[in-house]
This record gives C-alpha cells, structure tokens and sequence, in this order.
C-alpha cells in the first residue's frame, strides 16, 4: 500500500479546476488518497473551492461523498449527458444554443445531492467551508458563492453547482434568482432581470480557485482556527494539454502554420491561451503572497502555507465532452493519485525579473526569482 510521503498539516483544503468529464481523474485520484489515509476525503477536507466540474467536487465533499461515490457520479453522468446527437456534428455544433440538455445533469446531481440547501449544510457542519465560483451574465461578473453568505443560503447546493458548470454553448444558460425582497441588488444592478443567467464560473480568471481558497485560508476563516502555518491547500488540475497535441490538432498534424488559419479558427487557440495564463497566474499568486513572501517576511516556510498543486500534462488533448475517455481518465486518475502521495509537484515557474528582486507583498517583501 502507498504511503503518503509529506504529512499534511491541521486543516486541509482542496482546490478543484475546471475541466468538465475530466473531473474523473479528481474523483479517481481521491480515491486513492483515501485508500492510503484509510479516511474518507470529506473527514479531513474542510474546505473545498471548485469552478465547474470542480464544483461538482467541492459540493460533493461537502454533501459527505466520498471518493468512490464521486467517481461513481462521472461514470453514471458522462455518457447520459455528452450522448452525442445532430447537435455536435463538427459543421452545426457551433451555430446552435447549445450542445447538449443539461436536464440529465440536474437530475444526476440531485440523486448524489439531493435538496439540501446552503443554508442546511452550513447549519449541518458548521466547521466546514465551500467556495464555487458561477459567472452572473447580466453583471458581467465572477460570484463566489460560499456557505455563510446569507445571499445564498437559501440556494440549494445543486443550483450552486448548476450555475458553476454550464459552459456557453455546451449547455443551456442556467436561471436562477440572485436578488430577493430579504435581499436586495447590489447598487447599480437594479435593472438586472430576476431570475438571473448563470453561465460556467472559469469563463474569466478563475477555472483554477486555488487563489480564492489561499485568500479564504488567509482572510475569512481566521475565526476557526485556520491559519497559513497550519493549513495545507491542495490544488488538483483536470490535466494540461501539451502545446505539442493541442497544435497537432488545430493545424492538421502540422500540414498548416498559424497564418494559414482564418479568423474563426482563432478562436480555440486564443481560448486555450487565456486558459492556461488565468490558471498559471492564479498557481503563482498562491506562491508569491501566500508563500515565498510569507517566508521570507517570517523568516521559515514552516509560517507559510502548505501549497501542493498537482496536474497530469495530457499528449494527447481529451475534450470535457468526451465521455468515451472515462475508462483512460480513470488511469490517468491513478497516476495523479500516486502523484499526490509521492509530493510530485506540478512545476509552474514564477514571475521573472531577470533576476532576484524584492517587491512589497503583504506588508512585507518578497522575492521573485
């Protein structure tokens, strides 16, 4: 049986990215986590931050799923919602709503989640916190919607979920009301239409949470004990397409260069682009502030935050439709899983000044290198 090679510290948290049907590689990598702990994730987890599908696993957690039953959820839930119809033929799936009915999804997260509400669960475990990022359309804004806040505790949690994991033009907008007569709109958002429309939490910056679940370690959770030198933040990729396959893909093996493209054919690689930037920068921000700056400022890593990130690269890309890809996410899942045991880190670099220079971060300096 594998061990786990670095203890974890008092309080742990888990950040999930975005990633849709590569959420299985999560639930798998969990499950042999737990396997090796011999503890179930939601019994030492107490904090979860997820975009999307990594809100399904958030939420998961929170409801008091274990690994196995989340992994469960994908298998069950991959083919019945990305059953490929007219809708995704490569010449007509772009100019439709959307691709698929996101009714399955609604009806498979409420078999695992059933109607809890928000504020139940907070009323429930007291001691535990969740952070889901969805994206308010009308507002042109990320919301992070979190089990203390009053403005969502009467949401159930599969609409948090919902509003976090329908991707624009891959399901239906989400409805659902934001403002209430207990709750008025922010200033300025009078005119926004009730119920409001919810789209996927990473279409900004924020498909990987790991800062939002840094910043709620450091900022909102001081109350309940938690602080950087007794918190390890975990913070799981959906894997990371090499450029090599992602290119491959969109120049047809290579038969093309970039200017052969047209404009419309711009529009994956400039996606992919802000992707993996939002993601690199958020990886970075958690190691400047609430790392190296730390350290350097105390003087000892043992006062910063016990950041672990961890992804699989991908040779070739798997698209968060492809339902058929379960059985090789899966794999992946326990090569992650070994990852996460073993302290293999992914490596993300930092922001580069040529050389070592110190900068003002959080009250202190900082080191970037």
């Amino acid at each position: 049986m594998p061990h786990l090679e670095k203890p974890f510290r008092q309080n742990i948290a888990l950040a999930v990215d975005g990633g849709g049907i590569r959420g299985v590689m999560v639930t798998r990598a969990l499950m042999v986590l737990e396997e090796a702990l011999g503890v179930r994730i939601n019994d030492f987890v107490r904090l979860t931050a997820g975009t999307s599908t990594g809100a399904i696993i958030a939420a998961g957690i929170a409801r008091g799923l274990n690994a196995s039953a989340m992994h469960d959820l994908y298998v069950e839930l991959g083919p019945q919602i990305f059953r490929k119809t007219w809708r995704n033929l490569p010449g007509l799936k772009y100019l439709l709503r959307y691709q698929y009915d996101s009714r399955p999804l609604e009806a498979t997260l409420t078999k695992y989640l059933g109607n809890i509400t928000m504020g139940r669960l907070h009323a429930e475990r007291p001691d535990f916190n969740m952070v889901i990022t969805a994206t308010d359309v009308y507002a042109n804004t990320t919301r992070f919607i979190k089990l203390y806040k009053p403005r969502y505790m009467g949401w159930r949690l599969r609409d948090a979920v919902m509003a976090s994991s329908v991707v624009p033009t891959i399901f239906p907008v989400y409805q659902h009301r934001y403002a209430t007569p207990d709750m008025p709109p922010p200033a300025g958002e009078e005119w926004i239409p009730e119920p409001r429309a919810w789209v996927d939490g990473g279409i900004g910056s924020y498909s990987n949470p790991s800062y939002l679940a840094a910043y709620e370690i450091a900022f909102c959770l001081a109350d309940q004990g938690w602080r950087l030198d007794n918190t390890t933040l975990i913070s799981i990729g959906t894997g990371k397409p090499s450029p090599r396959g992602l290119w491959k893909r969109w120049t047809r093996d290579f038969r093309r260069n970039p200017r052969q493209l047209f404009g419309p054919e711009w529009v994956f690689p400039t996606i992919e682009t802000f992707i993996q930037d939002a993601n690199l920068q958020q990886l970075r921000l958690v190691r400047h502030f609430f790392v190296d700056a730390v350290a350097e400022r105390e003087g000892s890593y043992d006062a910063a935050l016990d950041f672990r990130r961890f992804n699989v690269e991908l040779d070739d890309p798997i698209d968060m439709d492809d339902a058929k890809a379960i059985p090789r996410l899966s794999e992946l899942g326990e090569e992650l899983g070994r990852m996460i045991l073993a302290d293999k880190q992914e490596r993300f670099g930092t922001y580069d000044c040529g050389a070592p220079v110190r900068i003002f971060s959080m009250g202190g300096s900082g080191t970037v290198v």
